[in-house]
């Protein structure tokens, strides 16, 4: 993967092994180094941003986003955190993320 991003969330990206867990990148947030977008394979547009940006190591906020209309643009956060620790991440990231298998009966 070739993603021009902080070390912070080039090292959170390859802790969490996205290709196994069935997710993948989906940057809307090129210009911010310390920001990225995770979204499940099944469904794209539900996704979690999640941002390094003047946190100390190994922190992070996030907001799951849910689509709400037609476009990228629009969508309704369904979650958010500040300071949360990689462990709590993954459960943030698996709870939205993974529910999108239950939702299209995956």
């Amino acid at each position: 993967m070739s993603v021009e991003k902080d070390d912070s969330v080039l090292v959170l990206l390859n802790r969490l092994d996205l290709p196994k867990r069935g997710w993948v990148v989906r940057d809307h947030w090129a210009g911010d180094l310390c920001a990225i977008g995770i979204a499940s394979t099944r469904d794209e547009r539900r996704l979690v941003y999640v941002s390094t940006f003047a946190k100390d190591h190994g922190k992070f906020d996030f907001e799951c986003e849910l689509p709400d209309g037609p476009e990228a643009e629009q969508y309704t956060v369904a979650r958010r955190g500040e300071d949360v620790d990689f462990e709590t991440l993954v459960d943030v990231l698996s709870a939205h993320l993974d529910d999108s298998a239950s939702r299209s009966g995956a």
